[in-house]
């Protein structure tokens, strides 16, 4: 799979997530590979349900040691394509 193809889909599970419990917290257009992970999921009860909904639409498993060294989107990305590829 391409990493640009990830990428969009990576961006689209976040941001349907946040559209399920925080509508318009997030648009697709302002998520880039150099935002913060920390900045777009601004707690960690966020970032574990986000993973966990990228897990489940890659049909992947990430460790707490990487989901806890990610620093930007980009790295979540990367990340993905590690396992996909």
């Amino acid at each position: 799979m391409e990493k640009q193809t990830i990428e969009q889909q990576v961006i689209n599970v976040i941001v349907d997530y946040f559209e399920m419990y925080n509508p318009g917290m997030h648009n697709p257009d302002e998520i880039k590979r150099d935002s913060l992970v920390n900045d777009i999921m601004t707690d960690s009860l966020d970032k574990v349900s986000v993973i966990m909904e990228i897990e489940k639409f890659f049909g992947i498993s990430i460790s707490e040691e990487e989901i806890e060294s990610l620093e930007t989107i980009g790295d979540l990305v990367d990340l993905v394509e590690k396992y996909v590829n």
